[in-house]
């Protein structure tokens, strides 16, 4: 891997705020990249972006931590039991997918939609499932979706939703931009973590200092 300079953090920043910019309305986009790229980054700045552009501040999303479904019943000790053991992941995913969605259908506010990894835990085939059903929300982009970002690391998502014409974008640890076919194609290469954990924290510092500067 390269080495981490400060000139890099600052124009990786640069470019997650750009590409953050970019992300189109009306419109079905995927974003990808290794971990650690700041797609979580992108994820959590969209509503800001919404709210500054289109004056829009409902942001909905599918995410790791909501994925699950609790045990409601045992307050507080519910978290213990996060995991449902009846009905699989996969399962929790779309029913979450489509209870927001029937929320937000019966709203007179316009969302943005974010579906972050929703393949975690799945087989192909449940993630082939969940695409098909991402697909299918695309019809009601502009009513009452704004535009849907589905974030995820799956071939087999990606290779299905690539026939629905998504907007594709890629942010690496130094690149922010290739074709889909480039993506395919890249040289894989294993991770070296301590090298990770080392880019991970100076992006936070980093992230963390220009925002207390921003607010001076």
């Amino acid at each position: 891997m390269f080495k981490i300079t400060d000139e890099i953090i600052d124009s990786h920043i640069d470019n997650i705020i750009d590409l953050t910019h970019k992300l189109a309305k009306s419109k079905l986009s995927v974003l990808v990249g290794p971990n650690g790229t700041g797609k979580s980054l992108i994820r959590k700045q969209i509503g800001v972006q919404l709210y500054r552009k289109y004056k829009y501040n409902v942001l909905r999303h599918v995410s790791m931590e909501l994925r699950t479904n609790t045990y409601s019943e045992l307050g507080a000790l519910s978290s213990i039991f996060r995991d449902n053991d009846v009905e699989p992941t996969s399962i929790c995913t779309l029913d979450l997918i489509e209870k927001m969605h029937d929320n937000v259908s019966s709203s007179s506010k316009k969302v943005y939609l974010v579906i972050d990894e929703p393949e975690i835990g799945m087989s192909i085939e449940s993630q082939l499932g969940i695409a098909k059903k991402i697909v299918e929300l695309k019809e009601y982009i502009d009513n009452p979706y704004l535009g849907i970002l589905v974030i995820t690391h799956s071939p087999t998502i990606l290779d299905r939703l690539v026939n629905s014409d998504f907007e594709f974008n890629y942010i690496g640890y130094n690149i922010t931009h290739c074709s889909y076919d480039d993506y395919k194609n890249r040289e894989i290469v294993e991770t070296d973590f301590e090298w990770l954990k080392d880019w991970s924290h100076q992006l936070f510092l980093r992230v963390r200092d220009r925002s207390t500067s921003a607010r001076k």
